[in-house]
């Protein structure tokens, strides 16, 4: 039986990051290259990582649910639907140089893991569901890229 808060937080963090650790050797990339074929044709390949048209991002951005939980930076959906005028440009520039660059500034991909009982008066830890609250920028490309997929999603299948 745990009481202190301190002894708490360390025993779930330690749970949690044992129970989604991988304990796995990383894989050589090369390998995995020669036994998994290429699905993707190169023009389907380049449609799906093509820059964004601010179009495209608008309509991510508003496609998002704006009563879903706020983000790591404490910015969800609303704020960005709210203050769109303001704050569009940013949001361009950080979508256009993951699609240019391919890279992400390291909080992008941030989450923070909220855990949610399943019970009431839940007392132990396996009582708890874990979700990610993903940072809403990394939203708006993860929903450029299920749109672009969705789109394609049949020649995709068909393969």
């Amino acid at each position: 039986m745990l009481t202190n808060q301190e002894e708490i937080s360390a025993y779930i963090v330690n749970h949690f990051t044992n129970h989604f650790s991988s304990q796995e050797r990383e894989i050589d990339n090369v390998i995995i290259e020669d036994v998994i074929p290429n699905i993707l044709a190169e023009r389907i390949n380049n449609i799906l990582t093509m820059i964004s048209s601010h179009d495209e991002i608008y309509k991510a951005v508003f496609s998002l649910n704006k009563n879903s939980a706020h983000s790591p930076d404490e910015f969800g959906a609303l704020f960005y639907q709210t203050f769109w005028a303001i704050i569009k440009q940013d949001v361009f520039n950080a979508v256009l140089q993951f699609f240019t660059t391919s890279w992400l500034l390291s909080n992008f991909n941030s989450n923070s893991l909220i855990l949610i009982s399943k019970t009431n008066n839940a007392d132990s830890v396996s009582q708890f569901r874990p979700i990610a609250v993903a940072n809403y920028k990394f939203k708006i490309i993860a929903e450029i890229l299920a749109d672009r997929l969705a789109i394609r999603e049949t020649n995709l299948i068909a393969n």
